[in-house]
């Protein structure tokens, strides 16, 4: 399973990217055969004014055929991160069994 992080408007950190893999991996791992590639996407929407502004995309694209699109928004990027992990465990995994 191929993973993709990108940033806009955040500083990713190496300590970041790796809180991610981490994350999604354990949430996608058991999925990894049927998983071509995972795309995640942070952002930090209102900058520096603060608020419920950092957002998660994460985009699952499956094989042979097939995507699901997660998006989690919250104060704390780690928080959107972990909340998008679950949802696409459980997104992903009706998603396998529909098939």
């Amino acid at each position: 399973m191929r993973l993709h992080i990108r940033g806009k408007n955040i500083k990713l950190t190496e300590h970041l990217r790796e809180q991610v893999r981490t994350r999604l991996a354990f949430a996608l791992d058991r999925f990894q055969p049927k998983i071509r590639d995972v795309t995640g996407r942070l952002s930090d929407i209102n900058g520096d004014r603060g608020g419920v502004d950092k957002h998660c995309r994460l985009v699952v694209r499956l094989r042979p055929e097939g995507k699901v699109t997660i998006e989690e928004t919250d104060r704390n990027v780690c928080a959107a991160v972990a909340r998008a992990a679950d949802r696409a465990r459980h997104i992903v995994g009706r998603a396998l069994k529909r098939r």
